[in-house]
Order: C-alpha cells, then structure tokens, then sequence
C-alpha cells in the first residue's frame, strides 16, 4: 500500500511526462469499434476500406444507401446476457457478525445507490452497457457528504471512459491505482470572453486520492479554493519534447479506503495488449461483423439501384411542336418543352394515328414498351450472405445459433446442447457480475466505514435455464418415452413450472414443499398402483397417498409460512393431518 507521498510522487512524474499508458490507443480504438457495432453509426471508415477503386461519388452513394444491421444483431447480443440477472438460483448473502445497524445502513446506501435505485439496477443496466460499449472503462465508488458530523455519506458510481484513463498500474491482477484526466475551462485573463482549457488529473488508490488541476498561464482563477495547494514543476510538450513549468492546483484526500476504489468494466482479455487490457463480448464475432456491413450494403445498393421496374418506351415527336418543344419561340404546353408525347400519368393515353391499310409492316404495340427484368435472383442472394452473417455473429459468440430458432429444426438434444454452449459463454459474464456485485457493497461498506466483520457472498448457478417451454414439454415427452427415472421427469415438470411462474417464488417454494411429501413420487404410475395394492388400509403411506391434495391444502390453509419451517417440523405436522384420516380416527372419511 502506498503512502500518500509516494503517490504523489508518481502522479507528479505521469503528468510530467504527458504520455498516458501504453495500451491508451488500443483502449480508445476499442471503444470506438464497439459503439460503431453497438449503434451503427459512424461506419463510414469500415465501408471505404470494401471496394478502394470505387470513386469518390459511388462511395458517398454506398454511404448514403447503406443502412447498417450490426446494431441489430449487437443488442440481440446483449439481450442475451440479461438472462443472467433475470436468473432465479443466486446465491448472495450481505452478512455482520454482530451489528444490525451496519446492516441497515449499508442497505440503506445500496438501494439508493444511483439515480435512486438500487445497486442491481445499475449492474442490470448501465453496467452491463459498459461491458459491450467500452469495456476498459473504469467504475470508481465515489461519495459526498455535506454534512459529515450529523449524515453517513451518499456513495455514487463515477464513471471513467477509456479515453479518459490516462494511466492505472495493476501489480499480479490487483488494482493499484487508476489516474483519471478531464478537461476543466477557465476564463481567460485577457478576454474574459472566451475559455481556456486545463486538465484535471484524479488519482484513486488505497487509502488516498489526489486531485491535481492544471492552471494554464492564460487562466483567470481568483482564489485558491479551499483544501488545495499550489506547486508547480515541469511537463514535457507534445509538439517538442522540451521541459517547461507549469502551475498546478492540488489536493490529497485521505478516505482510508482499504484497497484502490475502481474496477474495470470489461473481463475478456484482449490478445492484442498481451492480455493486459479487455475486449467486448462482441469481440470474437469482429471479422464477421466486417462482412456483415460490407454484405448488407453490397444488398441495399443492389435494391436501390436495380431493384424496381425500368421502364423502356418508343415515343413519338409532339404533334404539338413536331418535336422542336417550342411553339412560336415559347416552351409548348403540350410536351413541355421536351418534344416528345408519352406518359405522365396513368390516365394519359398515347395516341397512334391508325394506318389506311393493315399489313405485315406495322408494329405490335407490345414492341413499344419493354420492362427490364429485375434481377431477383442476384438481390435475394446478397441477402442470404447478410442473414448468415448474423447467424455467423452468434456461432462465433456463444458457439451456437440462437438468433432464431424457428430457423432451425433440430431434436431436443441438439437443442440441448446449443444451451449450454450459451450457458458456458453467459458464465464468465456472470463471475464478472457477481465480482464486481462483490466490489461495490465492500467499497460502499468503506466508505460508510463499517466493512469490519462484513460477509459478501454472490454466485450465479452455471445453467440459467435457457430452454423455452416448449423445449422442455419435448424433453419431457422424450424423458418418458425413454422410461427414465421419476425423479428426472420430476425436475423437468419443476422446471417448466419454474418458467411459468418465474415472477412468483412464493409458488415455486410451496410446490417443492408440497412436492416433497407425495407418496412414491419416484415410482411410475403403474409401480405405484402395483404398491398400492399391497399396502393395508391403515399404512400412512396408502392413506396420503388416497388424500395427498386434502391433507396438504390444509397443512397450507391451516399453517402459515409452512414452506420456511424445517423438514423434521413440516413431516411433523404432514404426519398428524394423515393420523387424523387414518380407518378408525374419529375424523376419517367414507371413502366414495
């Protein structure tokens, strides 16, 4: 852990040399792709690079007509990934050994932990948006607090851009520090008019961070503000490499943070960097994305262009102006100047003045008009290529297509096996998500100063449950026509349940309580009717068995929270409502 002198030591140096990190253009360079492939916008540099030999005027028409599907084919991509929030079986825990008020009070932080909502909707929504459009940004865990002695503070996310890191040092996979740079505009001394412009550089590690504000020398500042100091020593220039002194304001702050506030947006590395920076999950679909733009406006050049009826025609001159398109020095009314009569609208008749005799030599009025034929074939194959370039997209990213699947017709256990091959790609978002879920309530517990004796635990379980119900009623048809066990057709039916149900936990929870006590569930319909035969009348299991949805609507109706008691509590009170319809109790029914 550095001091507060050695940071600012080397946050001094960084600035002198104004050079920020090494990878500072790749980092950029990727931010850039994604929002390009995110929005699709601001292509234009991708499509010049297809056909370098058209000229300068096709290439303004091909950016022109271009309409671009990446953003399309990204954000179905992204919708993806929120299967992984939208999961049932997360583990996660927020624990104190001992003291409820810490509790309290970091809930209070958590659930109001941006925009007035809660820190999951920030991992849900923002989060994972900086994941797909700029993964080397950095979320520092900022706060404010105008009134330490009476209020806790309010902790917010600070988002730091990839163009705006200009340097951070990580040391074995761990966050040292990160050093921020933003432009600040001051009022120029000469002409209080116009503004001049001075970097802002914040440095964020453990224990410490360190604002330094550049003040030019043409800069109108008044007075120091409170807290800051002034040094000055000197930066190189970019335009001749030579020393100069400048002035600067600084001031260190002590938050006694244990470890450096920020965590990097992004989790695949990128190869490029030596793995020392992170990619977009678009990343490995990167080439494909090319021939997609390049594919889809090769296509909607083809419709534009070729794709609508051209019409050929013979005309006649103007009987007008017998094709001068004057009459007496003046445009004529009829033709319109052009000297010719043909349509215009559809209620136009041409007229052919009708020959005194009929013979071979006069022409069939269908030689007249001829419409060229539009090559469907050449346009319907181009959109072939797009379209498997958007299945492509997701073969490279998940390893499968999903895309559409009414596209495909495949068995169940295809099917299958395409979930987990999206099941494996969603898992290394989630350990991602639930590191950084991690994070944030410990850096809030900092910063609340009640991260001693503080537990976090999160997890995502490795399958999301991806299948539609449909697939799952066709896994169970084949589960049962392959005569498996009871109980793996059980899980099924719960998790079709489960789908059917996902907004109500309350009714899962109860139908696995209820599920647990019903008589021979692992036996077939023909084994438990064998067995039944054989149990006398009065065995508890016969009797449950005969009364299962009597007994268990009124264990529920008459035992509130039954499904949160314990199994030796709920077998318990399960074996004193069957006693009570045991052959002989006073309560026991004539069976009809």
């Amino acid at each position: 852990m550095y001091t507060s002198d050695q940071l600012f030591a080397i946050l001094k140096k960084r600035i002198s040399d104004n050079r920020p990190h090494k990878d500072y253009d790749r980092t950029v360079t990727v931010a850039n792709w994604c929002y390009q492939m995110m929005t699709g916008n601001d292509q234009k540099e991708i499509l010049v690079t297809y056909k370098v030999r058209e000229t300068d005027k096709q290439m303004q028409q091909r950016i022109r007509i271009t309409n671009s599907r990446t953003q399309y084919v990204s954000n179905k991509v992204m919708k993806m990934f929120n299967e992984v929030h939208r999961c049932d079986d997360v583990t996660e825990s927020i624990t104190y050994e001992k003291e409820q008020n810490k509790l309290d009070a970091l809930n209070a932080a958590l659930s109001k932990w941006t925009e007035g909502k809660h820190l999951q909707n920030y991992l849900d929504g923002r989060f994972r948006d900086l994941v797909f459009y700029d993964p080397n940004a950095y979320v520092v865990v900022e706060f404010v607090n105008d009134d330490p002695v009476n209020k806790l503070p309010t902790v917010y996310p600070f988002e730091v851009a990839a163009k705006e890191v200009y340097d951070h040092k990580y040391v074995n996979g761990v966050l040292n520090y990160i050093i921020s740079q933003h432009e600040t505009k001051f009022t120029e001394k000469a002409n209080p008019t116009k503004k001049v412009v001075g970097m802002r550089y914040t440095m964020y590690a453990a224990g410490y961070s360190i604002v330094m504000q550049h003040i030019p020398k043409e800069a109108e500042i008044g007075e120091i503000p409170e807290g800051f100091s002034e040094t000055t020593f000197k930066v190189r220039r970019k335009d001749n490499d030579q020393y100069f002194d400048e002035r600067f304001l600084f001031n260190i702050y002590e938050t006694k943070s244990p470890r450096c506030p920020a965590i990097r947006a992004g989790y695949m590395d990128d190869p490029e960097t030596g793995f020392r920076t992170k990619v977009s999950p678009m990343y490995p679909s990167k080439e494909i994305m090319t021939d997609l733009i390049w594919n889809k406006s090769e296509y909607d050049l083809s419709k534009a262009l070729h794709g609508f009826y051209q019409k050929f025609a013979y005309v006649s001159k103007c009987e007008t102006c017998h094709g001068e398109g004057l009459v007496d020095e003046v445009k004529c009314t009829s033709c319109k100047g052009t000297g010719k009569q043909s349509h215009t609208t559809v209620q136009d008749i041409v007229e052919i003045t009708l020959p005194d005799s009929f013979d071979s030599t006069i022409p069939p009025l269908a030689n007249f008009v001829h419409y060229a034929t539009i090559p469907e074939h050449l346009i319907n194959k181009q959109k072939e290529d797009y379209q498997t370039d958007q299945r492509d997209v997701f073969n490279a990213i998940f390893g499968s297509n999903v895309l559409d699947r009414t596209e495909i017709a495949e068995t169940a256990t295809a099917k299958h096996y395409d979930w987990r091959a999206v099941n494996n790609t969603l898992s290394e978002y989630a350990d991602h998500r639930s590191e950084a879920f991690k994070f944030f309530v410990k850096q809030t517990a900092s910063v609340l100063m009640a991260d001693d004796g503080l537990t976090v635990q999160h997890s995502y379980p490795s399958d999301f449950k991806l299948e539609s119900v449909e697939e799952l009623i066709d896994q169970r048809s084949s589960a049962v026509g392959a005569s498996v066990p009871m109980a793996i057709i059980s899980h099924i039916d719960l998790s079709i349940l489960a789908k059917q149900h996902r907004d109500d936990p309350e009714f899962i929870k109860k139908y696995k309580a209820r599920e647990r006590f019903r008589p021979m569930r692992d036996k077939s319909k023909d084994e438990r009717a064998v067995l039944m035969s054989m149990l006398p009348p009065n065995d508890p299991e016969r009797v449950l068995y005969i009364y299962f949805e009597r007994i268990m609507d009124d264990v529920f109706d008459e035992n509130e929270n039954f499904a949160d008691m314990d199994f030796k509590k709920q077998k318990d009170i399960v074996r004193t409502y069957v006693d009570q319809r045991m052959p002989g109790a006073p309560s026991f029914p004539t069976i009809e």
